[in-house]
């Protein structure tokens, strides 16, 4: 990516407090890991020992240029376990490369998280036999598509009602008294869904800050406990709205949180 484009992205999510994020910095670093990744890998690997471990895992692809590369990372450590070219991104592609490598290593899945790709879904289900997470991102994708839709829609229902009121209104150069009513509950509609549509954009945007690694207001780091409280709030907040829209997603948005969780 470069150290410039890094730097303008450490900045972003306030790292600048913590570490060097300068361009200048971060290609001496850069230099200096290119150096000493392989001994690393070699370090680590030899000193991993023989017996079984059980290992939460994130999978995915990358791109360089024309090529393709599956990546299988540790979570706990950040640790690459795979970075392999592959002509395509199938189950079957995926399975071969990683089998032998986690088998060398003994390492055993208990969770794997990924986007919501069939082949990495299926790999986690059938390949490790251990449940399939969403990473964040996709969760957050996945709550917009029916939540933020739904709330849409009701906007959009509110408004054509007042549109063929006012139009009414226009034809006939008055409202009766029912008309009168439906325009003020049609605008009294529109205006509640609108803002519990703002409440929703700040939740959405809130499940971000809460497991970012450090509190962005005192730049204290934050611990488990912290981020998990901090979810299970915005379960309560996205739960309100769902209940103030009808109730009957209420399941749902707990499962998409839980994944998260």
């Amino acid at each position: 990516m470069g150290a410039d484009r890094l730097s303008d992205f450490f900045k972003m999510i306030h790292l600048e407090t913590h570490i060097g994020v300068s361009p200048s910095a971060l290609r001496t670093q850069l230099s200096k890991i290119e150096v000493l990744l392989p001994q690393f890998q070699t370090l680590c690997e030899e000193n991993m020992g023989k017996s079984p471990r059980k290992s939460v895992l994130a999978m995915d692809e990358t791109f360089f240029g024309n090529f393709m590369i599956l990546v299988l990372m540790d979570l706990q450590s950040g640790y690459l376990l795979l970075e392999d070219l592959a002509e395509d991104r199938c189950f079957e592609t995926w399975h071969k490369k990683v089998t032998p490598r986690l088998e060398s290593l003994g390492i055993e899945v208990n969770h794997a998280i990924s986007d919501r790709a069939k082949a990495l879904i299926k790999l986690a289900i059938t390949g490790f036999d251990c449940e399939s997470g969403a990473d964040v991102f996709h969760a957050q994708q996945d709550i917009s598509r029916w939540l933020g839709s739904t709330i849409k829609r009701k906007i959009s229902t509110a408004k054509k009602e007042k549109d063929a009121i006012k139009t009414t209104k226009e034809q006939q150069d008055s409202l009766s008294k029912e008309d009168d009513l439906a325009e003020e509950k049609a605008t009294e509609t529109q205006d509640t869904v609108i803002l519990f549509q703002k409440e929703y954009h700040a939740n959405l945007r809130g499940v971000a800050e809460d497991i970012h690694p450090f509190e962005l207001t005192t730049n204290e780091v934050k611990d488990s406990r912290q981020v998990e409280e901090a979810l299970e709030q915005r379960i309560q907040d996205f739960e309100t709205t769902v209940e103030a829209l009808g109730g009957c997603l209420r399941t749902r948005i707990e499962t998409k949180i839980s994944e998260i969780l």
